[in-house]
């Protein structure tokens, strides 16, 4: 699902973003979420040239199989305790608990802590029983330029409910579901057709 977020962005807005997808880190004591982040030099890779109508179904195929093995990666790392976002974030905590705000390390006073921290696509997969067919779970984005994307797989079906901020000019919900659309059909057609030339 990440991937096809990251897609449907990169098609309507032409670059990947920082996303936020939870994982749970409930089996370790005291555990809560950690985030599980999509937008690697691998998804890049691959949404380009999913965005290049001259390349072949065979590489789109292939970075699609890289890019999937990345996620999967970052995926246990998390799932087994070693997400970066925790770990960054306490240091951070700590350091400005130790230095305080002002003589805390650089690399938490840089723009690019800041941007890293931003998370434009927030997404999650939110559950509902099949038997409650008119059940949505939903969220807002969590900046004011962003996009909140609750996700539910259900046995026939996949059910998004994606929201946005009216009052911001970049971003538009209903765009965004069409790409979405869009890139779900792509990846199907790419997997459906794994096993020709």
């Amino acid at each position: 699902m990440q991937l096809c977020m990251q897609l449907a962005h990169f098609k309507l807005h032409g670059y990947l973003v920082n996303s936020y997808e939870s994982a749970t880190m409930r089996r370790f004591k005291f555990g809560r979420v950690d985030n599980i982040r999509a937008a690697t030099p691998e998804v890049l890779n691959w949404v380009k040239v999913m965005n290049n109508s001259n390349k072949d179904k065979k590489t789109k195929k292939i970075l699609l199989q890289i890019a999937f093995n990345k996620q999967i990666e970052i995926t246990k790392e998390n799932l087994n305790g070693n997400g970066i976002d925790n770990h960054l974030c306490a240091l951070e905590v700590l350091c400005r608990e130790e230095f305080g705000k002002e003589n805390i390390p650089n690399i938490f006073k840089d723009k690019m802590w800041k941007e890293m921290m931003r998370f434009p696509l927030s997404t999650s997969q939110v559950t509902t029983s099949p038997e409650f067919n008119d059940c949505y779970l939903y969220y807002g984005p969590v900046v004011n330029d962003g996009y909140g994307c609750a996700y539910n797989i259900q046995p026939n079906s996949l059910i998004f409910a994606i929201s946005t901020f009216k009052s911001n000019k970049r971003t538009n919900g209903y765009y965004f579901y069409l790409k979405l659309i869009e890139s779900l059909q792509e990846m199907r057609e790419l997997l459906e057709n794994c096993y020709e030339n």
